[in-house]
């Protein structure tokens, strides 16, 4: 900071160098921080671990018995492929019989899903799970009508109606997978550790599909670990929680995490879209710790496949994340809670910072310039700005780089040293290491730019809808929907590109990563989408069994999966059996079901509206009016949509 204050006071300072001076302190702090819980990693690498984390050895391993502590197993799901998500449902439940404390662990599909098609898929995979896995009175399904508030509703849901049954709860999103000696080792930490209010773990990216994926699941494998044991180490007992692949203590979560609902302010009002960090916040004020589990456990999870997805979802975080400044000033939250609070608030707000730094600077150093031209004969003004003016700039240049490129260069030494298992040679790990540097310098100029784009969408109260994630490609994306997605990035570099080439060659050179990020970041987007030639689900050799079941036939289509729901006997009696009987239902509520019912049966599907279809799938009553009468009446007198299974 002292180098840049000398640059700025050269031979003003007014409120322009102010501002710059501000924006750089931020920035440098906010750099700072980063190299600096890399450097604790490493340094705990280095120790063996951080000795106050909680450990269990064989011994205490085997002596913690889960007889009467009842895990709860949650996977809510949002219109996700049924096949995959049954699949790993039945893999880790399986898995977990083989060990003697599976009785204690339940599982439960929450289920928001409001696309009919895939709502019939989930109840037939249901059942046929249960019959695979003989997982009667152990698997449940439960759908809700209507999705409030969407996954934080779902888990408030089931921890209102089944939490009391259950000491802890591991959270699974619908593409998490985690086996069944993680799962038990999570839930003996916590019986061991009575204050231990939230343990999450780090999970490993697998089902990798893209370059794109495969990119970031290497650099997890390389760097990540020192960074997260980095920030466990300075967090202690106030650790991240990503609100999945994490084991909750229920009673004090039920007791103190009820979510707030934020006044009302545009996108920054409403409902809370990022949970995980206040519910962790609510529970330190509890007085119960979040901790992060270092522990080299199988717990798993998916990546988006394109660099589009990634930046689709790093849009919800954004407003998640900015609506969190509520929360900074509350007396009662823990002073650690809010500093994570704040940084994920400033990991997008720094990208504005960084555009109007780099904004600012850049006419700074065209007038000042233009002053010393003005100032100088051109001997004088050669040795004063390139001996001084330059030499300043350079050197805080190189600091900044220093600051974001050493953690990866130490890492890399680490691994060189010790190789890693991920990695076949040190070869190989270099050979990863130039290829992420080299695609990540690129794309870090236009996820900037990208962000800046969420902040302000943020800010004039667009607000993100909660949509089901693309997990699967098979080709890579479109050039036209690249484009499309980084239109205005890339004619930003175009423009940038040219005013600077007019005005300074230095500048332009100078800037040239920036520039030229934002000119290829369609090109980028395309070919990081490339598939890989073999799909791998991960190192670890137990994954690769995970395949689909067969779907049943018929085949259930969006075209046909109220057909099947109402008059197929099979998914019928299995819809049926998920319906709940209305006891207090009234006369004339049955007789108004009851003409919609006839009007569908005469007209079809598109007699009636979405919201009256849903009423009649939703009431015992009226689907047995409906199968029953179905099967009563000529073909004749029927809607052609129904005439045929």
């Amino acid at each position: 900071m002292y180098i840049y204050y000398e640059f700025l006071t050269f031979r003003q300072f007014d409120w322009i160098d102010a501002f710059l001076l501000f924006t750089f302190s931020l920035l440098f702090l906010h750099l700072s921080y980063g190299a600096c819980i890399a450097l604790f990693g490493f340094f705990q690498s280095l120790k063996g671990g951080d000795p106050y984390r909680c450990r269990l050895n064989e011994d205490e391993l085997k002596s913690i018995s889960l007889n009467s502590a009842p895990v709860a197993v949650i996977i809510p799901v949002y219109n996700e492929n049924p096949d995959e998500v049954f699949v790993r449902i039945a893999k880790m439940f399986n898995e977990l019989n083989t060990f003697e404390d599976s009785k204690s662990f339940d599982f439960f599909i929450l289920s928001d899903t409001n696309k009919t098609h895939i709502w019939i898929q989930e109840e037939t995979k249901f059942f046929d799970l249960l019959n695979q896995t003989d997982g009667f009175g152990r698997i449940y399904y439960r759908r809700r009508k209507s999705n409030t508030n969407g996954k934080s509703g779902n888990v408030s849901d089931f921890c209102r109606r089944y939490g009391k049954n259950y000491r802890y709860m591991i959270v699974l999103d619908a593409d998490s997978y985690m086996d069944a000696s993680s799962m038990l080792l999570l839930a003996k930490k916590m019986e061991a550790e009575p204050t231990i209010g939230i343990l999450q773990t780090n999970p490993i990216i697998y089902k990798i599909q893209t370059y794109f994926q495969k990119l970031f699941q290497n650099s997890q494998f390389l760097f990540s670990k020192y960074y997260l044991s980095g920030a466990s180490y300075w967090q202690m007992n106030s650790s991240s929680f990503w609100g999945h692949n994490a084991i909750i203590r229920l009673e004090p979560f039920i007791d103190h995490c009820a979510l707030p609902k934020l006044p009302k302010l545009g996108a920054l009002g409403g409902k809370i879209l990022s949970h995980d960090t206040i519910e962790s916040a609510l529970i330190r004020k509890a007085g119960y710790s979040v901790l992060f589990t270092l522990d080299n456990l199988g717990s798993y999870e998916e990546y988006p496949p394109t660099w589009l997805e990634s930046l689709q979802r790093d849009q919800r975080w954004c407003q998640g994340n900015l609506q969190h400044f509520w929360f900074l000033g509350a007396r009662e939250l823990n002073f650690h809670s809010k500093i994570s609070i704040l940084l994920g608030i400033f990991s997008y707000l720094s990208s504005v910072f960084w555009l109007l730094f780099i904004g600012f600077s850049t006419l700074l150093y065209l007038d000042d310039l233009r002053f010393f031209r003005l100032a100088f004969n051109s001997k004088d003004f050669e040795i004063i700005f390139k001996e001084f003016y330059l030499e300043k700039a350079i050197q805080l240049q190189l600091l900044t780089l220093s600051l974001l490129f050493l953690p990866k260069i130490i890492a890399l030494l680490f691994e060189i040293i010790r190789p890693s298992t991920h990695f076949k040679s040190r070869f190989e790990t270099l050979n990863f290491f130039l290829k992420e540097t080299i695609i990540s310098f690129f794309m870090a100029p236009t996820s900037m730019f990208m962000n800046v784009q969420f902040v302000l969408y943020t800010l004039l109260g667009k607000k993100v809808i909660w949509k089901t994630q693309n997990r699967t490609t098979k080709k890579r994306i479109s050039f036209v929907s690249a484009f499309q997605t980084f239109q205005l990035t890339f004619l930003s570099g175009v423009f940038v590109a040219i005013v600077l080439f007019l005005q300074e060659l230095i500048l332009f050179y100078w800037l040239s990563p920036i520039w030229f990020s934002w000119m290829i970041s369609p090109l980028l987007a395309y070919f990081t989408s490339t598939p890989l030639q073999s799909i791998s689900q991960n190192s670890d050799k137990e994954l690769t069994s995970i395949s689909a079941y067969p779907i049943s036939e018929p085949v259930i289509t969006e075209e046909n999966a109220l057909k099947l729901i109402l008059t197929h006997p099979k998914f019928f009696s299995y819809h049926l059996f998920m319906v709940r009987e209305r006891l207090m239902e009234t006369k004339r509520t049955q007789l108004s079901l009851e003409k919609l019912c006839d009007t569908m049966l005469k007209g079809g599907p598109n007699s009636i509206s979405r919201w009256e279809q849903n009423r009649i799938l939703n009431n015992r009553n009226a689907l047995l009016y409906f199968h029953s009468k179905y099967w009563r009446t000529l073909e004749s007198e029927i809607s052609p949509y129904f005439r045929s299974i």
